[in-house]
């Protein structure tokens, strides 16, 4: 049971089980930098399955509902134009090292240390055996590396994930719009706003399970804990 779908530069694949979707995009939060956005969905409760999910993206299917900030590079492009060399492999955010991921071949489904296949009961990963980042942590490690400002306000800061609201709310003009408009919905517990130019939605409003990056072109408030 596969289906396949094509919509501009959106591809989705469904199976019985999951949904993987991958599109690419030039928009926030890395402005005119072509990127693939890649986005799985489990159609079911993965919670009754017998086998737990696991690898690089699987494994976040832990069923415990805990976010978890591992090592993060900063993806900002240098004042030269240089392209920043990338270092973080999901450190304190996976079992193992990303060696563990790491196939022989393309198609390679046992052999690795972290393999599912032909499994017939595995356990969910153990979240608090990983040497992660709380929230609280992940906010004070910024604040010591002078990114908070006076206000509230984080300094080159994304809050990434976790987006709710309308595109209509997205087109804020400035910080301060964009802290409005994250007043006037509901589910909105924090913002960012893109402070380079020439971007048409600015403004992302942040429910709760969004985490923290490093980001030279955004500004972010957290309005409700």
């Amino acid at each position: 049971e596969l289906e396949v779908f094509v919509v501009r530069r959106r591809v989705t694949v469904r199976t019985r089980r999951w949904t993987t979707t991958a599109e690419s995009s030039i928009d926030h939060p890395h402005p005119n930098i072509l990127r693939m956005n890649i986005r799985i969905q489990p159609r079911g409760d993965t919670s009754r399955e017998p086998v737990a999910p696991h690898g690089l993206l699987g494994q976040t299917f832990d069923r415990d509902g805990m976010p978890l900030f591992g090592r993060t590079d900063d993806y900002t492009r240098s004042a030269d134009g240089r392209v920043i060399k990338t270092l973080a492999q999901g450190e304190g955010a996976i079992e193992g090292t990303a060696a563990d991921y790491r196939l022989a071949s393309p198609f390679q489904a046992v052999g690795w240390r972290f393999s599912r296949f032909n499994a017939s009961a595995t356990a969910a990963r153990d979240a608090k055996a990983l040497h992660h980042l709380s929230n609280a942590e992940a906010l004070h490690r910024l604040s010591n590396t002078s990114l908070l400002l006076s206000g509230g306000l984080l300094q080159r800061v994304n809050l990434q994930g976790a987006d709710v609201g309308s595109r209509a709310l997205n087109v804020a003009p400035n910080e301060a719009a964009c802290r409005r408009s994250c007043l006037s919905e509901a589910r909105c517990v924090a913002y960012t706003f893109i402070t380079s130019s020439n971007v048409r939605r600015p403004c992302w409003l942040k429910g709760r399970g969004y985490r923290l990056e490093a980001n030279s072109a955004t500004v972010s408030g957290v309005l409700r804990p």
